[in-house]
């Protein structure tokens, strides 16, 4: 081996020859010469030279006469110093970091002796290394010697080097270092502890009200058995903290033909097995690329954000002997999990790795930050054979089927494969040695490692290659305790389908996960197991959901446009089979589907929730990808509450499932916490409201687990029959569920091994909400829907709450423009929906809020006051591509008082009653009045509406007619409506008219009008007895027909008609007997008043017996139909007049003009 020399690099500075045995890239050693001294100077040249000093640099100057100028500089300014230590050589003279070791010298040349003038130590936070004032300094083989140097601990114990031992070498990778041996020998405290050497973690102290401090949780790692140790000092005052330039080795740093070095003692750990057996590390030498054990220096902040004057301590690094001294319990625990271990029985070697992060920031993209470091550890075979690392969420472990027994056992799944360096580097993680944790700090050590160990180390494990197995491939099953139910590969080592739920009863009866690729299985066993995933692709490289085409899908593309004959050959290719993967299913319906394919892959996904009748389609093709409410699928079987964990970025156990198109998990993490903060605020605003609970239950409870899926969409062409309608007033860009979960699932194990899943507590929340009113420009439309809220809360897998509000503007109705008094809701009706449970099922029912009273545009009809709605399924059905709504209204009408003849008979009085008297306020009760909602399911904005006027009812009983009306003078009920609401189209065809139905036009005081659509008209029925024997005493009724059509006030088009029930519509006659006929041939309404008392008469003219053409009796004969004067019965009196053609015109303008005509005290009479 050359030994060291200094070569001349400047006037007076030498460069020494092997500083770049120095580990550290750059490292620059020299000699400051005083006298002249030869190129190259040996290290007896140097040592012989008073005055000059050997230079020590952090890297190599880039100009050495600057360089020259500052070292000359710190010399003259420290005077005796032999040995000078610079940070940054190229930074200002006047503000350099350095230390210097000062001696003085006596005789010169090979009889020069050297001695530390004054005590210098060379400090790294509480530990330092002191060369006493005095210490002789004697000239070694290739560097100085000490005769006396020691490491001070960091409690002040003080570890004094070994005689002959300390010195600084001036070669080999302590080149520059001072060094030495120490002897470990104190017993309790031993001198691992005394040294504090371990693990340590830390993270902002949440009891600080300041947020500026910091709390440590110290990992005592190691402790010795009694027996004393010998470690080897090595200090770079310019590297403390690099691990090949500052450690305790427990081996010397011996020349690489050295023999082996003896075995040491094994320490006793502070680590220990699931079963609490305990774990010794023995340091061993390593074979390359493993490297010595050694303690080596790391840092713990003291303040956040604050990386200066860090506490300082001893943490292991390089090669360690694992083993176990119990016999039987071979499994090493990594976390506070026993759930996560490696097996260990066949021999490790930990190498440990100094210098990794080690603060936990709680926020930001990294879960542990270098602000502290501390050491991880690559567990590495001692023999040919692999390691196995096990994991599975402790809220989540899995039991499988003991063939000796009839209970369920624990599953032990492999979740990777840990070999050694001819794969590569091996992973390191990170692990807590909690058996040694401060019991007062054991909670801050548990969020420590739920939150940042836990995650790192599945992070930086390798992921196990699950390979998919064939899809006829036997599985071995197994569940967790809340029922999350695997189907794993035969040999039950790796994951083909996990089963989230179990829905007994429901079209689906599982939801299933299929093709469980390596990260989603990675993800099923990590302990501390959190993963959002919203980018669709990434989860279907990773897993896949089952197919199945049948009726409900073969409807929906229907109802989605897709033509029918598509629909039928992917029928035909899909048959009834159910496909396990998206893979397999669009291999045998691609060609079917054709340019329709994303479509069927939309609605045929069987991850599909079915909750009494509410569908929630939650299979990856139908998620909302864009715009408000996003779909994210959550999965949490963690310690830490569901806000806690999105809040944590590197928490996130599958990350790929989150990234965006930028590959940035960031936006999904801004959505999913913008829904948690979303909730909070409606909490706030309501706190025993839906939001409050799911915060409560789910978002903030660590104890909650399971699946929830945010976004949810909702099945909108499935939605309970009921219910439908209410889609077409839906913006379905923003109709889904806030969330849909997916809890515990209760389980059995059958006679024959297997397990039968019962039905999971599944919850959700549907929370539309779109408050604006309903308003479109008078005249563009009679009709419009909207649904303004509609809330639906599951619970149990059941609907546990329902509320629903909805607008029909109403804008015409029996022709009208209608206008609402009340401006509130504009032209709306508004209707609240609710629910009860009948036969534990729900039942739905929508109820008026309010009355609506409106004012008709019209010379007739003043007013439509509605005072209910039913809401009832009418005719259409999805499988039609059509739905449909009944209406059904109930209310009152409001006619206007017509002059001379109050036909219409309901309403206000015409005249203003006198001052102090109340108005009378008259109006004919209606129900039945049916408005008819249509639309196509593809489109449920495209409404159409009916209204059904032939369908009213009414209700006199429970009306008020007015005084003079007809109702009120003659003995007649309103028994229904008619009409013609169309308008005739330009140019035909002539719609219906009243003569069309039977009537003929009446003469009466009102000015009347043949009728053409549209109009409208009220049905009164007056019975007029019997025809008598003759005509087997059938009874005769007449049906009076009030017609109107839409007017103004100046212009009333009215029309008063009468149809005789059994008479022929064009002759009004009946048939008697044979040829015999009896009939009339006109119709007259007059009116007479009487005591202030309006009383009518209807003259049926010209009654005539019939004959082939012949009429008996010859001249006239009219009859007079009238009702009690006195009001007290409902029967008709008649009165005939007979006029032979000699009578005088007096008397018949007489009879004309009318008289009070009496009715006999017995109840009614025919004349």
């Amino acid at each position: 081996m050359t030994a060291p020399a200094f070569v001349r690099v400047a006037d007076g500075l030498y460069e020494l020859s092997s500083d770049a045995d120095s580990p550290v890239a750059g490292y620059w050693a020299g000699y400051r010469a005083k006298g002249d001294l030869p190129d190259p100077a040996t290290l007896d040249d140097v040592w012989r030279d008073a005055g000059g000093a050997y230079v020590f640099c952090t890297a190599k100057p880039a100009a050495y006469p600057p360089f020259l100028a500052g070292v000359d500089q710190v010399l003259a300014q420290l005077p005796y110093t032999r040995f000078v230590w610079i940070v940054d050589p190229d930074g200002d003279p006047a503000y350099w970091q350095l230390w210097n070791l000062t001696a003085t010298s006596t005789g010169s040349g090979p009889a020069i002796v050297w001695t530390v003038r004054q005590g210098a130590s060379f400090g790294c936070g509480g530990y330092a290394v002191t060369v006493p004032r005095g210490t002789a300094l004697t000239r070694a083989t290739a560097g100085v010697a000490l005769a006396a140097a020691s490491f001070d601990g960091p409690d002040g114990t003080v570890y004094h080097t070994a005689p002959g031992s300390a010195g600084i070498p001036f070669s080999g990778p302590a080149v520059g270092c001072l060094t030495g041996t120490l002897t470990l020998e104190h017993a309790d405290p031993d001198d691992m502890a005394r040294l504090d050497v371990g693990l340590r973690y830390s993270m902002p102290d949440p009891n600080d009200p300041s947020h500026a401090a910091v709390l440590a949780v110290p990992m005592p790692l190691l402790a010795q058995d009694g027996r004393a140790l010998t470690v080897y000092l090595s200090f770079d005052p310019l590297f403390p903290l690099v691990p090949d330039r500052s450690a305790l080795g427990f081996f010397a740093p011996d020349p690489p033909d050295a023999p082996d070095p003896p075995d040491l003692p094994a320490l006793r750990s502070r680590l220990a097995t699931t079963l609490g057996a305990e774990v010794t590390l023995a340091p061993v030498p390593g074979t390359p690329p493993q490297w010595p054990a050694r303690l080596v220096f790391a840092t713990s902040p003291r303040v956040v954000d604050a990386p200066s004057d860090p506490h300082v301590y001893l943490t292991p690094d390089g090669a360690f002997r694992l083993a176990v001294e119990a016999e039987g319990s071979t499994r090493l625990s990594l976390g506070l999990s026993g759930l996560e271990y490696v097996d260990v029985g066949d021999g490790v070697i930990a190498l440990f790795q100094a210098g990794h992060p080690a603060y936990l920031p709680g926020t930001g993209d990294a879960a542990l930050e270098p602000l502290g470091t501390t050491a991880y550890v690559a567990l590495l075979p001692d023999t040919a054979a692999d390691l196995t690392y096990y994991a599975q969420p402790w809220q989540s472990p899995l039991y499988a089927r003991a063939d000796d027994t009839e209970f369920l056992r624990f599953h032990e799944m492999p979740a990777a494969t840990l070999g050694d360096f001819a794969d590569g580097d091996p992973p390191v993680v990170p692990l807590g040695a909690y058996l040694g944790v401060d019991p007062a700090l054991a909670p801050y050590a548990a969020t420590i490692e739920q939150a940042a160990l836990a995650p790192v180390r599945r992070a930086n494990l390798p992921v196990r290659d699950a390979a998919k197995g064939p899809a006829g491939e036997d599985t071995a099953l197994a569940v967790t305790p809340n029922g999350l139910l695997a189907r794993l590969s035969a040999d039950g080592t790796a994951w083909r389908q996990a089963v989230l739920a179990g829905l007994p009863g429901a079209p689906v009866d599982e939801l299933v996960l299929t093709a469980v690729g390596p990260r989603l299985q990675a993800l099923l066993q990590s302990t501390e197991a959190f993963a959002v995933v919203s980018d669709v692709t990434e989860f279907f490289r990773q897993s896949s959901v089952r197919y199945r085409v049948d009726e409900v899908v073969r409807a929906l593309l229907l109802a989605r446009g897709v033509p029918a004959p598509v629909v039928q050959a992917v029928a035909d290719a899909a048959g009834p089979d159910t496909y396990d993967t998206e893979e397999a299913f669009t291999a045998q319906v691609a060609v079917a589907a054709g340019a329709y394919l994303d479509t069927l892959l939309s609605v045929a996904g069987l991850l599909k929730a079915v909750l009494q009748d509410w569908t929630f389609q939650l299979s990856p093709r139908s998620w909302r990808t864009g715009g408000e409410g996003r779909t994210v699928l959550l999965v949490k079987f963690a310690s830490r509450s569901l806000t806690d964990l999105a809040a944590d970025l590197p928490a996130w156990g599958w990350p790929e499932a989150a990234y965006d198109e930028h590959g940035d998990p960031r936006p999904t993490q801004e959505l999913v916490l913008g829904v948690i903060e979303d909730a909070r605020e409606r909490a706030g605003v309501d706190p025993g409201g839906p939001y409050a609970r799911f915060l409560r239950e789910v978002a903030d409870n660590p104890a909650w687990n399971g699946v929830l899926v945010l976004g949810a969409p909702v099945a909108v062409a499935e939605l309970p029959r009921e219910l439908q309608f209410v889609t077409a007033g839906i913006d379905t860009g923003r109709f889904y569920a806030h969330h849909v979960g997916f809890g515990v699932t209760p389980f059995e194990r059958t006679a024959d091994g297997g397990i039968t899943l019962g039905q999971t507590a599944a919850f959700g929340l549907i929370s539309y909400d779109d408050p604006a009113d309903l308003y479109v420009e008078p005249g563009q439309l009679d009709f419009a829907f909207k649904t303004q809220q509609l809330s639906a809360r599951f619970a149990n897998a059941a609907l546990a709450d329902f509320s629903a509000r909805v607008e029909l503007m109403t804008n015409r109705l029996f022709g009208s423009v209608l206008t609402k008094r009340a401006p509130e809701s504009g032209n709306n009706l508004v209707l609240l929906g609710s629910y009860q449970r009948q036969n534990d099922r729900p039942s739905y029912a929508f109820t008026l809020a309010g009355g609506a009273d409106f004012a008709a545009g019209n010379a007739v009809l003043l007013g439509v006051e509605v005072l209910g709605v039913q809401v009832q399924t009418a005719t259409g059905s999805i499988d039609a591509g059509t739905l449909a709504v009944d209406f059904v209204l109930t209310g009152n009408l409001r006619f206007a008082e017509l002059p001379h003849a109050d036909l219409f008979s309901y309403g206000p009085n015409a005249a203003l009653p006198p001052p102090g008297t109340p108005a009378f306020d008259g109006y004919l009760r209606f129900g039945n009045l049916v408005v008819t909602m249509a639309f196509p399911a593809a489109d449920p904005g495209a409404q159409t509406f009916t209204t059904a006027y032939d369908r009213m009812a009414f209700d006199p009983a429970n009306s008020e007619a007015r005084v003079q009306s007809l109702t009120r003078g003659f003995p007649v009920r309103v028994t229904g409506a008619v009409a013609n609401p169309v308008p005739d189209p330009p140019g035909g065809p002539r719609g219906r008219t009243p003569e069309d139905l039977g009537y003929t036009g009446v003469l009466s005081p009102v000015d009347a009008v043949l009728l053409s659509p549209p109009w409208f008209g009220l049905v009164f029925t007056l019975d007029l007895g019997t025809l008598g024997a003759l005509a087997g005493s059938a009874g005769m009724h007449a049906t009076l027909l009030v017609g109107w059509s839409p007017g103004t006030r100046d212009e009333r088009p009215v029309y008063f008609g009468l149809r005789l029930s059994g008479a022929d519509a064009t002759t009004a006659t009946w048939p008697l007997q044979g040829v015999l006929k009896l009939g009339f041939r006109g119709f007259e309404l007059t009116t007479y008043e009487e005591g202030g008392r309006r009383e009518y008469l209807m003259r049926l003219r010209h009654l005539a017996l019939s004959v082939f053409a012949f009429s008996f009796p010859p001249g006239d004969l009219d009859v007079l139909v009238f009702g009690d004067p006195e009001g007290r019965s409902s029967a008709v009196g008649w009165y005939g007049a007979y006029d032979s053609g000699t009578q005088a015109k007096a008397a018949r303008r007489r009879l004309a003009a009318g008289r009070r005509l009496a009715l006999p005290e017995e109840n009614g009479f025919q004349a």
